[in-house]
């Protein structure tokens, strides 16, 4: 198939007063077009910037001594990354590497599309294709091209065949007939994601297309990120003071060379009969039923048509209308791709935030697999410890199934209070802890900051005790985890269903008469987007998954039998980062640890983890 393409530039995350707008698209006479998107730190809303220090000299770390780590393999996405020499010939060389690295594991980690991204990554104050100097306020700068003469019936075909999970069944299911654009305008990412495999890398490293040759000058790249060189980043967190978060600002820029971004602003283009959506923008509404792709009045992502606003859009004329609606700084919720970035603030992209549902729907597939616990920020589970003798607490920081680093936390002398679960409930992109306390009744949030605790969040309190929380999931598709309930005594069975960190309403539960059955983590066995419940009969050893169809019991299936009822399940998540989750046992006679790692709703292989003979202690997370 022969395709016409532009290049995008898109200059994310920017400091200091707005220079000139320059969402403008030249077309040139081979059928390209270049188009520019720039976005701010700071606030949202034309504000003054007057928290923003901009810096004419190089990084105030000085990391120079600092390894290489290499980017941890993903559940199939592969970004390949090629490093100009303003980055390996860098005193801090090492530490920008790492900071692209650990972008790059983050985005690998989320998505099992069997393709490889091309991406050019420089550390430079110059616009690799004009060649002039960033604007004082750019901290960051991503050029891709899209193919333009990719038709919008040929793209829902390509995503109907692609359509992988729950939140793509959605989305499919509330597409309008048409979006007044006949083509439809995709990074070359993207179209290969969803199956155009024609869709070649063909950018080199100064914004030629079609060039031919080899990495790393030639035209092979989907596209070029350059970190701004004058501004002062910070390669490693937390962020603090005046400094930027290099990490946050690279996953910005690949979520748009991946496939992020908006027509608007972009004018009309000479390769499309009528304006050329992109895929973001057939998911833009300003109320239900109500598609919006103007900058007046507010709009938001939505996936069901308009009735859930899952975040709102950019509207100011000074940043970019496909990024999300920031707020001021310090942001309460500091989402990656945020058209405003604050200095001192970091996030990451994980399977609940809106960047991750948005690359879904546009045609990756999101790995879907629960609740993780990656408080240390290394793509792997962590499990959550207290020992309910001297309420002391811990995290096992795990690399798959090996114990990697024991991290203390904040001793909780009341041993009343439980660990009951593991889920990112402030949607900062750092996963939180459940508490109840089985004395009184209240509930509470212990709101991290990676393996620091932060604050503490009060839950409403629920004074019947027979009542247990018993682990986490996004059981109605909301982007926000909801808590399970199961009353030990009734044998009644609920969900808390939370907006962040407030609880908004309560959906029942099929009940489960038999009290010797107690459920023990939720997380996505069958793959289908739906979070599943994991329960054990502590009187028979029998064992069991609930496959859920939103909070509506679909089927049960059978796991292998456990006699032993000295093991107890107390965690569920992914540990050999195969994008399925696993079981975690503990027994708590000998103090045996073990992980049944599965595949799928069947049990592969069994793990020993180390053991852990003061029973005192449990595992209280990630489930």
């Amino acid at each position: 198939m022969t395709r016409s393409f532009r290049i995008a530039a898109c200059l994310a995350l920017a400091a200091a007063a707005f220079p000139q707008h320059s969402n403008a698209q030249t077309t040139f006479s081979k059928g390209f077009g270049l188009l520019r998107h720039t976005t701010y730190a700071g606030d949202d809303v034309g504000a003054p910037h007057g928290r923003i220090t901009t810096l004419a000299t190089a990084p105030v770390e000085d990391l120079s001594n600092k390894l290489v780590i290499a980017p941890t393999t993903g559940a199939g996405l592969v970004i390949h990354a090629t490093f100009d020499s303003s980055i390996t010939s860098n005193v801090n060389a090492a530490a920008i590497e790492n900071a692209i690295n650990g972008a790059i594991s983050k985005e690998q980690a989320r998505y099992k599309d069997l393709i490889t991204v091309e991406i050019y990554f420089r550390f430079a104050s110059t616009d690799p294709v004009t060649t002039l100097a960033l604007s004082g306020g750019t901290l960051g700068q991503s050029y891709h091209f899209n193919y333009f003469n990719y038709t919008w019936t040929q793209y829902i075909s390509d995503l109907t065949a692609d359509s992988t999970t729950i939140y793509d069944s959605i989305a499919l299911a509330h597409l309008p007939g048409s979006v007044g654009s006949t083509n439809v305008s995709v990074s070359s990412a993207n179209g290969r994601a969803v199956g155009e495999s024609s869709m070649t890398p063909i950018m080199s490293p100064t914004g030629a297309l079609g060039c031919g040759g080899t990495a790393p000058t030639g035209c092979v790249y989907d596209g070029i990120i350059t970190l701004n060189s004058t501004q002062p980043w910070q390669f490693t967190r937390p962020t603090t003071g005046s400094n930027y978060d290099a990490q946050r600002t690279v996953e910005h820029e690949m979520d748009e060379i991946m496939g992020l971004g908006s027509f608007i602003g972009t004018g009309t283009n000479a390769n499309c009969a009528t304006p050329c959506y992109e895929p973001q923008d057939m998911f833009s509404y300003s109320a239900a039923s109500v598609p919006s792709v103007v900058t007046t009045g507010s709009r938001y992502l939505s996936i069901d048509g308009g009735v859930t606003n899952i975040v709102g859009f950019n509207q100011t004329s000074g940043g970019d209308f496909g990024d999300w609606l920031s707020g001021t700084c310090p942001q309460s919720l500091p989402y990656v791709q945020n058209a405003f970035g604050c200095n001192a603030q970091y996030a990451d992209v994980t399977q609940l935030t809106p960047e991750a549902i948005n690359l879904d729907v546009i045609g990756y597939d999101l790995v879907t697999t629960g609740t993780t616990t990656d408080f240390a920020g290394n793509d792997n589970n962590a499990l959550v410890l207290r020992n309910y003798s001297t309420g002391q607490d811990a995290l096992w920081i795990m690399t798959g199934t090996t114990l990697d680093q024991i991290v203390d936390l904040p001793a909780l002398p009341n041993i009343n209070y439980r660990f009951e679960g593991t889920a990112d409930f402030n949607g900062d992109g750092q996963p939180d802890i459940v508490l109840r306390n089985y004395s009184t009744g209240q509930d509470a949030l212990w709101i991290m900051s990676g393996t620091s605790l932060s604050k503490i969040v009060d839950l409403p309190a629920l004074p019947n005790t027979s009542y247990h929380f018993q682990g986490t999931g996004d059981f109605n598709h909301d982007g926000h985890p909801d808590i399970i309930l199961r009353n030990f005594s009734t044998g009644l069975d609920a969900l808390w269903i939370m907006n962040g960190t407030s609880l908004s309403m309560i959906v029942d539960l099929p009940a489960l008469p038999n009290t010797n059955y107690q459920f023990a983590g939720a997380a996505d066995f069958n793959n289908d987007g739906n979070v599943d419940i994991v329960l054990r009969n502590y009187s028979t050893g029998q064992n069991a998954l609930w496959l859920m169809h939103g909070t509506s019991l679909s089927t049960i299936v059978d796991l292998p039998a456990l006699p032993n009822t000295n093991y107890r399940i107390d965690a569920v998540g992914d540990f050999n980062g195969d994008g399925k989750p696993d079981i975690v046992w503990r027994n708590y006679s000998t103090g045996q640890n073990a992980v049944w790692l599965m595949n799928g709703t069947s049990l592969s292989t069994i793990k020993d983890l180390p053991a852990l003979p003061n029973t005192n202690y449990q595992f209280g997370g990630p489930r």
